[in-house]
């Protein structure tokens, strides 16, 4: 039985260094197994070792793998010498004799995860059949068999070593003796040779070998025939395993710029050679194992690029076999050593007169030798071209090596100094690449951005190696980042750590007007009703987690509260009714005052203008959201459910008591969120009729100032660290603080090697969300740890959809990169981007949740673009933008459009008309006193217009509500304290009408961007064709008319509506021409 012997490397770990992105591998210790038994630990056998350069040729022990090399040899000892026995030719020692060796050497490498099990690998050895000589081969041999390999470590050398030798005695063979006679002077015949006669002289003239002298015997030889046949094999493969190999991408509309370097052509070799006596016949071939490439650049997208096809090639492990076979046959004799050749008498002086002279000697049958041999052999690798690559190497096998089995480190993200503005300085930074350049092919040549979400090594801790020896590209795609998923509370309440959170009454001249107190629950001190509290707070539970909150609880456990309400209120003032009860309460989804984009912040880099302008005057606060961490990321405004502040109203029972009001629960929401990228650094996750959270602006840490609370800002040039991730998912989806058992986290995460420090975990670190699905997995990518992967030191692959890395070992990187712009809006209603030109970049995107609305565009840029792009919505300019990466906004100005309606009767009674909650109220008035409010129908309405009926005889009056884009129309004959039933609904909003003096009733209201008008009789039928007073208004015109009758009766009809912020006056002879 063979004897295995197996070396395990324990606890092996393999480190990227900072001193120029060098490896450092350890291992613990050796431990010696045979036959599969532990039989000792190689005293100090543990090593900790650095790398003389970067790639995997570079890392000891493991990067070159394991050579296995078969051969043996077969021969035989102790056979005695041949001795020729003449008296008994047949009677020698054996010399005929069988010898073999064969085996197989075994051989291989795996490994093991810590608490794992043992993992082996697919591999491949090359092989090439010998091709023909042109002759004749004897034995028709072939090397395929001798190296095979089911995985890394199951590879077989069959070996041979076989040697057949035959020697038999054939008899003893009677020659025929000659004596030649020729005389001493040359013929006079001219021909220049002396006279010579041959006589055959057969008889016993040699001395006999076995008797002796002076007994005779006839010349003989005793023949003796040599056979001997040979087979050798032989074989040797380096275990290089061949694995699947891919660059992923995280997402569709994929679009980045890719540079591959060039690669060698690599070469075997194969040989065959046969002989057949003297002569020989030779064949040899060097087929292409892989082609030579050179550089190759390409705009890659979802689809599989060219570039790319090199992946499916397989990874041969470098394999030489040869095999052998000969066959020989010799004779040899051996027979009487003296030989006389006599007296011949008979010679006369007539032959020879001047004497003669004798020779003699045996004449006996000859035997034929012959031979016969063939061999065959390939090798892989033979040549490896010398294209440049920062991976050569002096030796062919290592330079292939370096190439073709590690192909990620030959793909890069490549850039250049677009336009004149220096990569370093913006492009790289930025994270985003302009798709251009003037070798691309023609379809590839698109002129659009690229944001680089998932590149890791514009931050990386490889930039100095990558700018040294890569000419400053960057290596594409991660493959071992850490996943971090936030353990989410279903619900979490304000507590008694928030004190600070809560005011008391009014803000009046400074000061607040009530007090009170914050434990357990919240008291109001005597005299106080109104009490206020900051949604979001950076310093106290729960933190920022009603960002993921859809509903709120107010708990039944008032004390000395008759009645109260709940408001939420934006953080421009703008208010909607939360609840009057006790309950589970959706977040109400209000109007605004105030509107807000993520443009305002700056991109620039300090190297273009990218700074977004609000452009109406006194309406916009998109600086202001984006200078304030804590509304950066939600906004704060109502339409976007966001909500600043949380007001308690209460009617006391006993104004001499205090009043006692629970802390609101905030209660998370459902829905998964959606996931649109503005930019490669910020993501906004949208959730389906509710809020926004908006990630990438925030720096928890900064050298030199520690870590930070409330966080930093920063535009377009950062990119969240780990650190970052890992702040953010506390305050947000766990509602604690953010360093709450922060340094313990980065020791769980990282070893003593890699840094366990907050700021050390910060440096060279990138994180960003995978998905919002499977509990929202955040990748931590330690750049140090990211260069390409290693063909000998793989990882699982990871599933796309769980984000666990379970999958097989393969060699794959994922990159993220993204070529749409996005305008995310809150609203159903799109915000589009137009050029100065007033030309509409921009589509409806379609994939975005209920609640909230998107536009697209993937338009051609020249990078020399202005900050007067505008963002239009509803016909409305509300900002100026570049047009270079995507924005989140909320654009909604209905709350500031409480415009009320009023009419005065004949008899001088007062009628008015206006919102409240949501709601339409009316109320009337006579000539003195106060005011009477009538309306306590739920009418929903977000505009309204009263009118008294001059064609009633009574009190008559009409209503108008406009919700949403519908328009109704009621009566009351009592004041408004009873309404009719709707008696006109029609498609339209804010509604305005008048009556005229021929009893006319004349209606306007808006339709998108237009201004239409009817002419209606006293029974609500239309009087003449439809109208359209004007176009292109404002989303929020609305109208106002009024007409006055001059001479001889002649009417004149005007009209005020807003286009682009600017009051426009229209004039009307008829009603039906507007000018």
């Amino acid at each position: 039985m063979a004897t295995s012997i197996a070396a395990v490397l324990r606890d092996i770990k393999i480190y990227q260094q900072l001193t120029g992105a060098s490896y450092r591998i350890t291992w613990s210790a050796i431990d010696i197994y045979v036959n599969g038994a532990f039989n000792i630990t190689l005293p100090g056998s543990g090593i900790d070792a650095s790398s003389a350069g970067v790639g995997q040729n570079y890392i000891p022990i493991i990067g070159v793998p394991l050579d296995i090399t078969g051969g043996c040899s077969a021969g035989r000892a102790g056979i005695d010498p041949f001795e020729w026995n003449p008296c008994d030719p047949a009677d020698f020692a054996p010399q005929s004799y069988t010898t073999q060796a064969s085996g197989t050497a075994e051989g291989g490498w795996r490994f093991k995860e810590v608490g794992g099990d043992w993992q082996t690998l697919p591999c491949t050895p090359y092989y090439v059949d010998s091709p023909s000589t042109g002759g004749t081969c004897p034995f028709g041999l072939s090397a395929a068999g001798i190296v095979e390999a089911t995985d890394t470590y199951d590879v077989d050398i069959n070996v041979e070593s076989y040697t057949e030798h035959e020697f038999t005695y054939e008899g003893r063979d009677t020659c025929q003796y000659l004596v030649e006679v020729c005389c001493t002077e040359v013929d006079d015949g001219g021909d220049g040779e002396p006279n010579c006669v041959i006589y055959d002289a057969s008889g016993a003239h040699c001395i006999d070998p076995c008797l002796g002298f002076p007994n005779f015997v006839e010349p003989f030889r005793d023949v003796y025939k040599s056979r001997t046949r040979t087979r050798g094999a032989s074989g040797r493969m380096r275990i290089v395993p061949d694995m699947e190999r891919a660059i992923k991408r995280h997402r569709e509309n994929y679009r980045a710029l890719w540079l591959r370097l060039p690669l060698p052509q690599v070469t075997a070799s194969a040989s065959r050679t046969c002989t057949i006596d003297s002569v020989t016949t030779s064949g040899s071939s060097n087929p292409q194992v892989y082609p030579g490439s050179a550089e190759f650049l390409g705009a890659v997208g979802d689809d599989t690029h060219a570039m790319e096809d090199f992946f499916a090639l397989p990874t041969y492990s470098p394999t030489n076999a040869g095999k052998s076979e000969s066959e020989t046959i010799n004779y040899t004799s051996y027979g009487p050593g003296i030989c006389e050749c006599g007296d011949f008498n008979n010679v006369g002086p007539g032959m020879c007169p001047d004497g003669y002279g004798i020779a003699c000697g045996e004449v006996c049958p000859e035997y034929d030798n012959s031979s016969e041999s063939e061999s065959v052999g390939y090798s892989f690798v033979a040549t490896v071209g010398d294209e440049g690559s920062y991976q050569w190497h002096l030796d062919d096998e290592l330079r292939y090596l370096g190439t073709w089995c590690n192909l990620h480190w030959h793909y890069l993200h490549w850039h250049q100094d677009w336009s004149d503005i220096g990569y370093l300085d913006y492009w790289g930074p930025g994270r985003q690449q302009w798709i251009f350049n003037e070798a691309l092919p023609p379809d590839e040549k698109r002129r659009t951005r690229s944001d680089m979400i998932g590149s890791c090594h514009e931050e990386s801790g490889h930039t100095p190696f990558l700018d040294a020896f890569v000419g400053g590209y960057r290596w594409l795609g991660c493959s071992r980042w850490k996943v971090r998923k936030p353990t989410v509370p279903t619900e979490k309440p304000t507590d008694a750590t928030g004190a600070a959170r809560w005011t008391f009454g009014d803000f009046v001249e400074g000061e607040w007007t009530g007090s009170g107190t914050v434990g357990a629950s919240v008291t109001l001190d005597v005299g106080t009703t109104r009490a206020t509290v900051d949604v979001l707070d950076f310093m106290s539970t729960p933190y920022l987690y009603a960002l993921i909150c859809d509903r709120i609880r107010i708990d039944n456990a008032f004390t000395n509260a008759a009645s109260f309400t709940v408001t939420a209120i934006g953080v421009d003032g703008s208010e909607a009714t939360l609840c009057t009860s006790a309950g589970t309460w959706d977040i109400p989804k209000g109007r605004s005052k105030r509107y807000a984009g993520s443009w305002g912040i700056d991109n620039g880099l300090g190297v273009l203008d990218d700074l977004g302008v609000d452009t109406i005057t006194g309406k916009g606060i998109s600086p202001d959201t984006m200078s304030d961490p804590e509304r950066l990321v939600g906004f704060e405004l109502l339409p976007s459910y966001g909500i600043a502040k949380l007001r308690y109203d209460i009617v006391p029972v006993d104004d001499e008591d205090p009043i006692v009001i629970p802390h609101p629960v905030f209660l998370k929401a459902p829905t998964t969120p959606v996931m649109v990228w503005e930019s490669g650094q910020i993501v906004a996750l949208l959730f389906e009729d509710g809020g926004m959270i908006r990630l990438g602006n925030w720096v928890w840490y900064i050298p030199g100032m520690g870590l930070l609370n409330p966080p930093a800002i920063s535009g377009a040039g950062y990119k969240s660290t780990v650190i970052d991730a890992l702040c953010t998912l506390r305050v947000i989806w766990e509602a604690r603080a953010h360093d709450d058992d922060l340094t313990t986290e980065c020791t769980e995460l990282y070893d003593f090697y890699e840094g366990q420090s907050i700021g050390v975990v910060d440096k060279f670190s990138v994180s960003y969300p995978l998905t919002t699905e499977q509990g929202l997995p955040f990748a931590l990518v330690n750049t140090m740890s990211e260069g390409p992967p290693l063909c000998c030191f793989p990882n699982k692959s990871w599933n796309s959809t769980t984000w666990v890395q379970n999958g097989d070992y393969k060699l794959e990187v994922w990159d993220w990169a993204q070529e749409p712009r996005y305008l995310i809006t809150a609203g159903d209603e799109p915000a589009h981007l137009f050029d100065p030109d007033e030309v509409q970049w921009t589509t409806v995107f379609e994939d975005v949740p209920n609640g909230w609305s998107a536009s697209v565009h993937t338009h051609e840029v020249d990078n020399l673009e202005s900050v007067n792009f505008r963002v239009r919505k509803g016909g409305k300019k509300w900002a100026h933008v570049a047009p270079w990466r995507g924005f989140s906004c909320v654009l909604d100005l209905g709350e500031g459009r409480k415009i009320p309606s009023v009419d005065c009767h004949p008899d001088g009674t007062w009628y008015r008309a206006y919102l409240a909650d949501g709601k339409a109220k009316t109320g009337y008035r006579f000539r003195t006193g106060d005011w009477n409010d009538t309306l306590q129908d739920d009418i929903e309405a977000d505009s309204v217009c009263i009118r008294v009926d001059p064609t009633s005889k009574g009190n008559r009056i009409w209503l108008m509500v406009g919700k949403d884009t519908t328009i109704t129309l009621r009566y009351s004959d009592d004041r408004g304290v009873t309404w009719s039933a709707v008696q006109l609904t029609m498609a339209g909003k804010f509604p305005y009408f008048i009556y005229t003096d021929d009893r006319k009733r004349f209606d306007f209201w808006q339709d998108g961007t237009t201004i239409k008008a009817q002419f209606k009789d006293a029974q609500n039928n239309n009087v003449g064709a439809e109208i359209t007073v004007t176009t292109d208004v404002d989303e929020d015109s609305g109208v106002v008319a009024d007409y006055s009758v001059g001479d001889k009766g002649k009417r004149v009809f005007g009209a005020l509506v807003m286009k682009d912020e600017v009051i426009t006056w229209l004039t009307s002879e008829d009603g039906f021409t507007w000018t």
